[in-house]
């Protein structure tokens, strides 16, 4: 090669990468504003979630269809955020390798606070650091003060970062989870990526756009990370979501403000078919009669196996028992509108036909139901001055309620979706029914051995009578160690256990906090920990 042709190739490789780094600057502007689209479709309990953005409100004229088919009017219901029980789930990935500069080591900790701060009540954040692995630092939680501790406690380390990877990964992991509820992950990056060997940028772009889990990005840029850092945005773009460049062009407020645009978010919930369950990808045709104008958008929902509405518990079928035994006529609700919260006007979607509102069905069969409940009752006391009956059994009811046979088809689990009534607001039913914690222990040393437990405060692990056993470890001791939970944070102490509790190979000396994935030692085994709500 002469001189000249080796000029040409400095000067083509010197604009190739002015045009790539132009590109990452006037494209790395947040896309989640008031332009109307999907944020994500969730499958949970034999309903179809549907999250939209920059929709205030649905109004008369709005059709929601899947396949070919338009959803009756009474199996659609509209809410806002906040009158979720849990209205979004966050995850906070922050690269803390030492290649991101350390003059943006704070605009990240001012970002994570800024978004921690202005979350909604009762959202769920979860905040992790990314290096060659995933290493989370606690567990979903509302406890804004620990978050903003775990924040303070960031630091930064000579490290390979395995974002590509990691990234897949976790959102492999929330598939499989299936939590039923909308779940974002943001990133903060540089978007270094030092693995290798390992899933493509194109299989990541695949899973993100596959999945109902929005990506957002925040990159920082230095002097020769241009292509890194569109790679990451690709990732956002893929599940339609903003990306950020913090360069100084826009400020660290503005991002913060856009990270939290999800709180403005409408939720559809849709009531399909049953025969819709068959594992299959389903199309969406969402026409939108709004405050803005009409708007049509589309989605792509996937559909469990064999899941529907109609599912009997136990709880159901002694509410179908004690109808069928007071012969009380079935009344059929049609399902109401998601309520906002009490302080709030109620939310109201008009009929389609103008002769009003979708509420107005939903109150009135409540009313007959009510009614007829107080009727058999006041039935009951006159005719039955006989001998006392022995009272019914009693069983512990949703918000701390009691709840027995007579409460009958107003306290089964198919009410859930009960209005926030505001003269009856102890009979007032959540969203979604809270879930239970459990703890598994899986051995790593033995596979195939593993230890489940639910934990409400703590659960205890020793040898013999405790929560949790390992009876065939004679190096166990009768009591060995306990975890302990505290709002969504799990903590490992050990209890004076002769050969003592590790964790992460460490000794435990007091308490200690404990995530998923995290290992623990007890006796001669190390076993993985694992968090869940089911």
């Amino acid at each position: 090669m002469d001189k000249r042709q080796g000029k040409i190739s400095n000067v083509r490789l010197f604009g190739a990468a002015i045009i790539t780094w132009l590109c990452v600057v006037f494209t790395a502007v947040p896309v989640c504003g008031a332009q109307a689209g999907v944020v994500s479709t969730v499958v949970s309990d034999g309903y179809i979630y549907i999250y939209l953005r920059g929709i205030s409100e649905l109004q008369e004229g709005t059709v929601i269809q899947i396949g070919k088919e338009a959803c009756p009017r009474e199996d659609v219901a509209v809410g806002s955020m906040d009158s979720l029980e849990t209205p979004m789930r966050t995850i906070l990935l922050v690269d803390n390798s030492k290649s991101i500069p350390e003059h943006n080591h704070q605009d990240i900790q001012a970002i994570l606070k800024s978004i921690v701060a202005g979350a909604m009540e009762r959202e769920q954040i979860k905040i992790g650091t990314i290096s060659d692995r995933l290493t989370y630092q606690c567990e979903f939680t509302s406890d804004k003060e620990a978050l903003q501790g775990i924040i303070e406690g960031i630091t930064y380390s000579n490290q390979d970062t395995y974002l590509s990877d990691i990234l897949y990964d976790v959102i492999d992991g929330l598939e499989k989870e299936n939590a039923g509820i909308l779940t974002r992950i943001v990133i903060f990056a540089d978007g270094a990526d030092d693995k290798a060997i390992g899933y493509t940028n194109e299989e990541v772009r695949g899973i993100i756009g596959k999945s109902s889990y929005p990506v957002y990005a925040v990159g920082f840029p230095k002097k020769n990370n241009s292509a890194q850092l569109e790679t990451m945005f690709s990732f956002a773009r893929a599940s339609g979501s903003g990306y950020y460049l913090a360069d100084g062009t826009i400020t660290i407020e503005e991002i913060a403000e856009g990270l939290l645009q999800d709180q403005k978010n409408l939720c559809v919930r849709v009531r399909p078919d049953e025969s819709l369950f068959d594992g299959g990808s389903k199309h969406i045709r969402l026409k939108l009669n709004t405050p803005e104008g009409e708007t049509e958008l589309t989605a792509v929902v996937e559909m469990p196996f064999g899941e529907g509405p109609e599912q009997e518990s136990e709880t159901a079928a002694a509410s179908a028992e004690a109808v069928e035994e007071t012969e009380r006529e079935p009344v059929k609700e049609t399902l109401p509108s998601i309520a906002p919260k009490k302080s709030e006007p109620q939310t109201e979607w008009p009929e389609q036909n103008g002769n009003g509102p979708w509420l107005y069905g939903g109150l009135c069969a409540a009313a007959v139901v009510l009614a007829a409940a107080v009727l058999i009752w006041l039935g009951r006391r006159k005719t039955d001055n006989r001998k006392p009956a022995a009272e019914p059994e009693r069983e512990e009811g949703q918000n701390g309620r009691r709840r027995n046979a007579e409460d009958g088809e107003r306290n089964s689990p198919e009410d859930e979706t009960r209005l926030n009534w505001e003269e009856a607001p102890d009979d007032a039913m959540p969203l979604w029914e809270k879930k239970q914690h459990w703890v598994t222990l899986w051995n790593l040393d033995r596979p195939g051995i593993s230890y489940t437990a639910p934990i409400e405060d703590v659960i205890r692990i020793g040898r013999v009578g405790n929560d949790i056993n390992i009876a065939e470890d004679d190096t166990v001791s009768k009591r060995h160690c306990e975890l302990i939970l505290r709002g969504e944070i799990l903590y490992i102490k050990d209890v004076g256990s002769k050969n003592k509790t590790k964790h992460q190979d460490v000794i435990v000396d007091g308490e200690t906090s404990v995530a998923s994935g995290d290992t623990i030692k007890v006796g001669r085994s190390r076993y993985r920990v694992e968090l869940i709500k089911k």
